[in-house]
């Protein structure tokens, strides 16, 4: 390779930049006494230099027979030294060349003078890539918009991991069913046949058998991704389907849409399902404003999430809540009385009360979670689980500091998305009917991360993931037996 310096013009300030810093770094060498006059052959790699009055020239040249157009091209470019010549199989003259640096000694005026103009070159150029950084961010923070009007909010400090939140590592071992066949499966649903259902990014519900995962079927296209699954009386498969709404399919695969707007306004970030023993249907909303939870919805820290429910019957959709914080998974308690709804952006769940004297009114369920609840779904024996990323204390760093916020959102979404799963990691929550955390399961390997669901299936755990491309397998009894030990 080579490089050539001098007052030709540049093509751009990068180039210019980097080149000036290449002569500085071998000029300093030269002019340090580091690099010997007759290392000729060393390594078959050559520094060469000429000074005369008010030009300088830096070669680095590394023989090669198809650079041999170089010494053609800078014939007489060096005072006194144009009989350089270039043969086939030998090195150009470069004793004359030697001679020639030989007269001046390393540390002399002319390299003083030199070192002190590189010096000065060197600086401007620090500064003037400096200004241009500058300029960047002036325009970054000044001149492109932000999408999103963050709110600042200070969440409470993350839970000590200790006792129930003690790291563990139970998840380390889980079977991955159907690992590549699948993408984004994030909840998941048993028929009674025990055959599971699961929603993907690509618009389509896969179904496949837990004991032989060989045998994957389409069950059917909804057009948009489905996110929350339930079965309800009549054996039909309700789905909230995002940027489609409220979807019904039977048995054949044939899809219905249900609902699609509420109250004038568009249904367009459908989420999670939950059936009553009525036949209602209660579902969430999760953002107004946004079809994407993180990072827009997340960072911006508005409550654009709303409670709605679709009345088979009347075939009428109400809105029961609005104003909610990306409002997630939702949950009926085993008497029907209450519904829970997460609150991923506030690291909590709600309860909205049903029937009671407490019918139509809410209160917090569990708070300062330690992780980002997604879906929630209950046990025969009362316990909850709770999919759900871990917390990460960049995002809540962030959360306080909304100019920091709005800046950041500017940035490339495919950079963003990322920040999730820079550390890949299995986290799943299991609370008892009070809201309080009785078990946490680890993943620390990231073998099953970002779980979004939970599924208790006689003594097996099943997990939908946010952004992998299986569904996770692990026996309870092995969480059992951790538990008693």
């Amino acid at each position: 390779m080579y490089v050539f310096v001098s007052r030709i013009k540049r093509k751009s300030l990068i180039q210019m930049f980097w080149l000036r810093v290449i002569v500085f770094i071998t000029r300093i060498k030269r002019i340090s006494g580091l690099i010997s006059l007759d290392t000729k052959k060393e390594l078959g790699h050559f520094w060469v230099r000429e000074i005369w009055k008010d030009k300088g020239s830096m070669i680095s040249y590394r023989r090669s027979p198809k650079h041999r157009h170089l010494f053609q091209k800078m014939k007489g470019l060096f005072d006194g030294l144009d009989t350089i010549q270039y043969e086939t199989d030998s090195i150009p003259n470069w004793d004359t060349i030697v001679a020639r640096m030989a007269t001046e000694k390393p540390g002399g005026e002319n390299a003083i003078k030199m070192k002190t103009r590189i010096i000065k070159g060197f600086k401007k150029m620090i500064v003037m890539f400096l200004i241009m950084v500058l300029l960047m961010i002036g325009i970054m923070v000044f001149i492109v918009p932000s999408p999103i009007d963050p709110v600042a909010w200070h969440p409470p400090a993350k839970p000590s991991e200790e006792g129930a939140l003690q790291q563990n590592s139970l998840l380390s071992s889980s079977i991955l069913l159907a690992k590549g066949l699948l993408k984004q499966p994030e909840d998941i649903v048993f028929d009674d046949q025990g055959r599971l259902y699961t929603g993907n990014k690509d618009g389509t519900i896969r179904r496949l058998n837990p004991e032989n995962t060989e045998n994957i079927e389409t069950f059917a296209e909804t057009g948009g991704y489905p996110l929350g699954l339930q079965f309800d009386k009549e054996g039909h498969l309700i789905a909230a389907v995002k940027n489609k709404g409220l979807m019904s399919i039977n048995a054949n695969g044939d899809v219905a849409l249900l609902t699609d707007q509420v109250e004038g306004t568009p249904i367009t970030y459908a989420n999670e399902v939950a059936i009553s023993s009525d036949g209602t249907v209660y579902f969430t909303d999760s953002s107004t404003k946004y079809d994407l939870g993180w990072p827009f919805d997340i960072l911006e820290g508005r409550p654009h999430g709303r409670l709605l429910s679709y009345d088979p019957r009347s075939k009428k959709t109400r809105m029961i809540l609005n104003k909610l914080y990306f409002a997630n998974g939702i949950v009926l308690s085993k008497n029907e009385d209450y519904l829970l709804i997460s609150e991923t952006s506030r690291y909590r769940i709600i309860r909205y009360w049903l029937k009671g004297t407490m019918a139509g009114t809410i209160d917090v369920f569990a708070d300062n979670l330690p992780n980002m609840p997604d879906n929630i779904s209950v046990d025969q024996s009362g316990d909850l689980w709770v999919g759900g990323s871990k917390r990460i204390d960049f995002v809540d760093f962030l959360q306080s500091r909304s100019f920091l916020k709005k800046q950041m959102a500017k940035l490339p979404y495919g950079l963003l998305k990322k920040i999730p799963t820079i550390k890949r990691y299995g986290y799943v929550l299991r609370l008892d009917s009070n809201g309080e955390i009785k078990q946490t399961l680890h993943d620390p390997s990231g073998n099953v991360y970002a779980i979004s669901s939970v599924v208790k299936k006689e003594n097996t755990l099943y997990f939908g993931t946010l952004f992998g491309d299986f569904v996770g397998q692990y026996t309870l009894e092995d969480v059992q037996n951790a538990s008693a030990e």
